[in-house]
């Protein structure tokens, strides 16, 4: 747990956006899930295997929840999304495809750990799935 006035590290709580996504509990030692952070965007991903010093992952299916609509307003080139911190996904299964990240030194403020494989970065803080519609 974090000491009050301390920063929140983003491993604390396991944080998602996914209705229906099976969750079983994880700790940052032994994550059930990761989120993969884009330049502006989120996938998850499951991890499906594990050894001492990798993370075989597979990337979580989703679909937009049909009860969430985007709100446009003019601005920027043809719109601006009002709403879209609010997205919601449904969840539909895992990929086959696989992708192996290792732990990596982090170099971001608020983390103590990252993993990564070539240039794609991981956060074990559970399963977040983020569209940027303003980009």
């Amino acid at each position: 747990m974090n000491k009050p006035n301390q920063p929140i590290l983003a491993y604390d709580t396991f944080r998602t956006n996914i209705i229906g996504l099976p969750h079983n509990g994880d700790t940052f030692e032994h994550p059930e899930y990761m989120t993969h952070l884009g330049y502006s965007d989120t996938n998850a991903y499951k991890v499906v295997k594990r050894t001492a010093k990798t993370m075989t992952l597979a990337r979580v299916k989703v679909a937009k929840d049909p009860e969430w609509t985007p709100e446009f307003v003019s601005g920027g080139f043809a719109g601006h999304c009002t709403n879209q911190h609010s997205q919601r996904w449904v969840y539909e299964g895992v990929h086959g495809s696989t992708v192996t990240v290792r732990l990596r030194k982090s170099r971001r403020a608020g983390s103590d750990k990252l993993w990564g494989c070539h240039s794609m970065i991981f956060i074990a803080n559970g399963a977040n799935e983020f569209y940027d519609y303003n980009f």
